[in-house]
C-alpha cells in the first residue's frame, strides 16, 4: 500500500498528519489539532487531504539516516509539502526540537509536555 491513513479525527480547515500512531495521538493530545496517522514514511509521503482541508501541519520523525544517509521522515515530508503547496494549500513541517536520531514527536511530549509543542501548532485555530 502506497497512500493511505487512519483518520483519528473528522474532516477539518487545519489538519495534522504524521507517520505513527504514537506521534499522532501525542500531537493530537498536546494541540488539540485534527490530525490523520499515515502509519509509515511512504504512506506519509502519499497521503491526500480532505478537499476543506487549507492548511496541514506535517509531524515529521527525527529519522535516523539509512545507509546512504537519506533520512525517509525529512525526504517524504519535503515532497508532500511540495505536493500539497502546489494545489494551493498552507503548509507547516514540524520538526521534533530533541536534536537526536530516533526522535519522534512522543519522545517530545514525554520529556518536554506540551511546552515542548510549538507555539503555532497549539494556535492552529488562529491560522487565516
Amino acid at each position: 500500500m502506497s497512500g493511505g491513513c487512519i483518520e483519528l479525527s473528522p474532516p477539518s480547515r487545519v489538519k495534522g498528519v504524521g507517520e505513527g500512531l504514537e506521534t499522532c495521538l501525542a500531537v493530537e493530545k498536546a494541540t488539540k489539532m485534527p490530525i490523520s496517522c499515515c502509519v509509515n514514511a511512504s504512506m506519509l509521503g502519499n497521503w491526500e487531504p480532505d478537499n476543506s482541508t487549507e492548511i496541514v501541519f506535517i509531524w515529521k520523525d527525527n529519522d535516523k539516516p539509512d545507509l546512504k544517509g537519506i533520512r525517509a521522515g525529512e525526504r517524504v515530508s519535503k515532497l508532500l509539502k511540495e505536493r500539497l503547496e502546489k494545489r494551493g494549500i498552507k503548509v507547516f513541517i514540524m520538526t521534533p526540537p530533541l536534536n537526536e536520531d530516533g526522535v519522534d514527536w512522543l519522545d517530545v511530549y514525554n520529556q518536554l509536555g506540551v511546552l515542548g509543542f510549538p507555539e503555532i501548532a497549539k494556535k492552529w485555530l488562529d491560522i487565516e
